[in-house]
């Protein structure tokens, strides 16, 4: 009964890595065109291959581990899309603030207004 609980838990472990190889490469995919709602999708993305990568911590504490350098590749992936997706969203923030500070040019899409005509103010006197 142990041989197939242990190959249920490799099974289960390989699984596990395959889909955190998977969640981190679409993440990759979707960082090169770095889009607000791209973001979204990433972080999603990066929590299933977080979670994924608990689960293989468990099996290693326990002793089942799928391969011996997967593991730490996973790790140093999350660290890696974790990276990229702070550094993309810092970008997003700086060019928020840029056009926060521009003026009310700016519509909410983006879209520029026409700039209003100069006032004049004239004394009479």
């Amino acid at each position: 009964m142990g041989g197939v609980r242990s190959h249920s838990i490799i099974v289960h472990s390989i699984s596990s890595c395959a889909a955190a190889t998977a969640s981190l490469a679409r993440a990759r995919q979707l960082l090169l065109e770095a889009t607000s709602q791209n973001l979204d999708t990433v972080t999603a993305h990066l929590e299933q291959a977080i979670a994924r990568l608990r689960e293989l911590n468990e099996s290693a504490a326990a002793g089942i581990v799928p391969a011996s350098g997967e593991l730490p590749a996973l790790k140093r992936e999350v660290a890696l899309v974790t990276a990229l997706l702070h550094h993309a969203g810092r970008f997003h923030l700086g060019w928020a603030a840029m056009l926060a500070s521009s003026g009310p040019e700016y519509g909410l899409k983006g879209h520029l207004f026409p700039a209003p005509e100069p006032r004049r103010l004239t004394f009479d006197g």
